[in-house]
């Protein structure tokens, strides 16, 4: 007598597995099988019907052969992927944190034990329906049911989450945003852009490219905050700041009240479309002129070269060292499809 079998999992090793028993034993008049975690469990049979288990993990498989005088036993253990689990998030571009429309959102997939997708959002543009991950594009605001549909060959699974995209107000609004001092440049930054979502370094307008889409800068030589103001981007060489590739220029006026234009915090806050920018009349000082730590809150204007006018508020000067900064709202006018 001879004991000995094999066994097959059906398209892939994802729980629920079904296995197919294939005993090669000889010489045995009576079979005992145990599948543990297996339906069935047991089975007298010499070739069992297929076996289901239903979990992840190692399974044993327990064969013993009897052939009236003896009996020989042998146990083979088999291992499964945990069953598929499907879940997804989402976030929008950069640009897009105002959650208005037209945005961009880009998914991740969080879903183990998968191996196909599908992805639906009815009335916006999936642009890539049926890979792991996708970035979908709303061109209006409204509610929206995102769907993402996982396979692995045996089951599917749908995952639906609501997005709500708010109608376009015209303007980026970022708040308490940081602008370091000159030797914070590559720490915090002293650089915005609307298109990568606020402020970035100067190494990493190097290395992502970034140099377009930089809207404007901010010097402050040290942590006295004696002397500060917001600068073109064209201009990063001139005021101590490593030249900006494809940089575009903009217009400031860093001290509006110099000019007889008063803002106050209720001006500010008043400003939700880009017709209310339209109060001011001057972008532009003819000499730069700068500000300190005892105006706060400060307002600057800025018009960047595309024509697109913003106002920031300083509100606050924080000395800490060598990594002093700034903290400041933004609001600035979007491009045409922001």
């Amino acid at each position: 007598m001879t004991i000995d079998f094999g066994f097959s999992i059906a398209l892939n090793d994802i729980a629920p597995g079904v296995v197919s028993i294939t005993n090669k034993s000889k010489g045995g008049s009576q079979y005992e099988w145990t599948f543990e975690g297996g339906i069935p469990s047991t089975s007298n049979l010499q070739h069992p019907d297929t076996i289901t288990f239903v979990d992840g993990g190692e399974h044993k498989i327990h064969l013993k052969v009897f052939n009236g005088s003896k009996y020989e036993e042998l146990t083979k253990s088999l291992t499964l992927q945990a069953p598929m689990q499907a879940d997804f998030s989402y976030k929008p571009l950069p640009v897009d944190q105002d959650w208005e429309a037209p945005l961009t959102l880009e998914t991740t997939n969080l879903t183990t034990g998968g191996l196909s997708y599908r992805w639906v959002c009815v009335g916006a543009d999936v642009m890539s329906p049926t890979e792991e991950t996708t970035t979908i594009r709303f061109e209006h605001a409204g509610t929206y049911k995102l769907q993402m549909i996982a396979s692995n060959g045996k089951e599917e699974k749908i995952v639906e989450k609501s997005i709500i995209i708010q109608p376009n107000s015209g303007i980026i609004k970022q708040n308490n945003l940081k602008f370091g001092i000159n030797e914070a440049k590559n720490s915090i930054g002293c650089f915005y852009s609307a298109k990568e979502g606020g402020v970035v370094t100067s190494s990493k307008i190097v290395e992502k490219k970034y140099g377009a889409w930089i809207d404007f800068g901010f010097f402050a030589l040290n942590s006295s905050f004696n002397y500060c103001y917001f600068f073109a981007p064209n201009q990063a060489e001139a005021n101590s700041f490593p030249k900006i590739d494809s940089a575009q220029g903009a217009t400031f006026i860093n001290n509006p009240s110099s000019m007889g234009i008063n803002i106050t915090n209720a001006v500010f806050d008043n400003i939700k479309k880009p017709s209310d920018l339209n109060q001011f009349t001057k972008w532009s000082e003819t000499n730069q002129t700068s500000f300190n730590k005892t105006s706060a809150p400060h307002f600057v204007l800025v018009r960047t070269a595309d024509g697109r006018k913003g106002i920031i508020r300083i509100k606050e000067f924080v000395k800490d060292g060598s990594q002093s900064y700034i903290i400041a709202d933004v609001k600035l006018e979007k491009r045409a499809g922001e």
